[in-house]
């Protein structure tokens, strides 16, 4: 029973506004008729996802299966013609670009600056990023180093460095373009050259060297005759 001072209202209680308001509701009819009515295109669909899935899954089994050969011919080339087939069949592989790398320092060693020059061009302009690419223009900066041109040899060995900082080969390439520097009588730009060096790859292996050229160099423009005065 109510208490006497407790009133009873007339009006019902609000009503909770629906979830989703001006809308059907959604009931197991509508997506039973909504399945029905477009069965065709659903099942086109499922279709077209599961060719797509398997032609994704033959082009990876494909590639693997690609670079499992190259890889195993890599391993058998024992001349520059099988390092050849292989650079030209397997394009675009590591096996490809390893057996491009081979071929150059096969042919630089031989002093065939210009089959040797193509191989490493191979690499550095067709495949920028691969981890092959700073050993290829280190070949290429040797060409030039070996050929007389010292100017463009210390431009690409600063290139490698500063292109590839944390590469293991930019110590190298700096290394060589601070050399260079030292025995062309620029002492000055050889010793930041080295002392950046030993900076910025303090754990490499030519850090030694590069010391001992440093101080070398610093004896060097300790000792050096003032110029005259005219």
């Amino acid at each position: 029973m109510l208490m006497p001072d407790e009133k009873t209202s007339s009006n019902p209680r609000p009503r909770p506004a629906d979830l989703l308001p001006n809308e059907q509701e959604i009931s197991y009819e509508h997506v039973h008729n909504y399945f029905n009515r477009n069965m065709r295109w659903i099942v086109a669909l499922c279709v077209a996802l599961i060719l797509v899935a398997g032609w994704m899954m033959l082009s990876r089994y494909q590639e693997d299966k690609l670079r499992q050969e190259a890889n195993t011919k890599l391993a058998q080339a024992h001349s520059t013609e099988a390092l050849q087939a292989i650079a030209g069949e397997y394009a675009g592989t590591d096996a490809a670009m390893i057996a491009s790398l081979a071929m150059g320092d096969a042919w630089f060693q031989q002093r065939q600056w210009d089959k040797a020059g193509a191989c490493y061009q191979e690499i550095a302009l067709r495949y920028p990023s691969s981890p092959m690419a700073p050993s290829a223009m280190i070949g290429l900066a040797a060409i030039a180093e070996s050929t007389g041109k010292t100017a463009e040899a210390i431009k690409t060995y600063q290139a490698v460095a500063s292109s590839f900082p944390n590469g293991f080969q930019a110590a190298q390439a700096q290394f060589a373009a601070a050399r260079l520097l030292e025995e062309g009588g620029k002492l000055q730009e050889a010793r930041k050259a080295y002392e950046d060096l030993i900076t910025t790859h303090p754990s490499s292996a030519w850090k030694g060297e590069a010391e001992e050229r440093l101080d070398h160099v610093a004896h060097l423009l300790k000792n050096k005759p003032a110029a005259s005065k005219t």
